[in-house]
């Protein structure tokens, strides 16, 4: 024997009190729709500029991976501030950046294919 259609296409994929509340029409109070501009989620932390130099470090010192090229930014970061010939033009808030980034992130800034981060350099 086959089974009689329900008489709410619904019916068949929702719940029994979700079923009842679609054939009488009524809906759930949701949320509502975000304002459009306004962003959500935590901002991000590694920016244009900050891709930018870690791609200019990492080709100038013989492109290492990020689990090497952190230690070693870390190290020479004050003789980069400091360098005039090439300037790498590293502002403060860049500066804090790359002591505390660990190859991971270096590696995802740095990915070619990348969707966060692109840079120019």
């Amino acid at each position: 024997m086959t089974e009689p259609e329900p008489s709410c296409p619904c019916a068949a994929s929702y719940g029994k009190k979700q079923a009842g509340q679609a054939v009488k029409g009524e809906t759930r109070p949701g949320r509502g729709k975000r304002e459009l501009g306004k962003g959500g989620g935590r901002p991000p932390k590694y920016h244009q500029a900050f891709a930018a130099l870690l791609t200019r470090i990492r080709k100038d010192h013989g492109r290492p991976r990020g689990k090497l090229l952190s230690p070693l930014i870390r190290g020479i970061i004050d003789f980069l501030t400091a360098s005039k010939e090439p300037d790498y033009g590293i502002s403060d808030e860049t500066k804090a950046l790359p002591v505390q980034v660990c190859g991971a992130p270096i590696d995802r800034c740095l990915h070619p294919h990348g969707r966060r981060y692109k840079s120019s350099a």
